[in-house]
């Protein structure tokens, strides 16, 4: 599949018959969404919000895997990525 850019991935997209591309917030810098929407493909924002769990050393550090939160938490891990810790 050929292209640059945004233009390839559009182009990956129409390969694979994808009518959805779902992206990152930090990609909003820099892909061109008016090329997928040119050609039919609609592109949907993920909003991620990390969850803040205790870890055992210095302060929160985010995007560390979910091991990371298994082996700090325990069996309070799935509350957590749930969104329920604390109800």
């Amino acid at each position: 599949v050929g292209g640059a850019k945004s233009e390839r991935l559009v182009n990956l997209c129409q390969h694979f018959g994808a009518t959805h591309y779902l992206s990152g917030n930090a990609a909003r810098d820099y892909l061109e969404e008016s090329v997928f929407t040119k050609r039919g493909i609609q592109v949907e924002w993920q909003d991620f919000v990390h969850p803040v769990y205790p870890q055992r050393y210095d302060d929160f550090k985010p995007y560390l895997s979910a091991l990371d939160l298994l082996l700090n938490v325990g069996d309070e891990s799935l509350p957590i990525i749930q969104g329920q810790a604390g109800k």
